[in-house]
């Protein structure tokens, strides 16, 4: 485990970066409940970073897991397919989609 003084360190300039958001994050299969996550943004204007943020996960206990690149790696979604809320915004952008694609069609504005 890192303390948190290194994880909210810039990860390209090393420089403490500064916390804006604290959130709670959902209690899944690898997220204990009571987990928090910190935003933090690094301010260092001659960092490539400057700006950029990144996610510090806080377990309950007060420890911090290492860092891990999330790059390549498939997107996990818990429980956003399941209410069809999904499904529905992507048929709306579909029919959208069709309206201004299809040849001769007029899209009117609503009144």
């Amino acid at each position: 485990m890192t303390t948190y003084e290194t994880a909210t360190r810039c990860p390209k300039c090393d420089i403490p970066g500064e916390v804006r958001s604290k959130q709670a994050v959902p209690a899944g299969k690898d997220i204990r409940p009571g987990t928090t996550a910190h935003i933090v943004y690094c301010l260092n204007e001659r960092c490539t970073w400057n700006g950029t943020c990144w996610v510090v996960q806080v377990n309950p206990d007060g420890s911090v897991p290492p860092p891990q690149n999330h790059r390549g790696k498939q997107k996990v979604y818990e429980n956003f397919l399941d209410d069809g809320t999904s499904k529905r915004i992507v048929d709306s952008i579909q029919r959208q989609l069709d309206a201004e694609t299809t040849e001769g069609a007029e899209i009117r504005r609503p009144q």
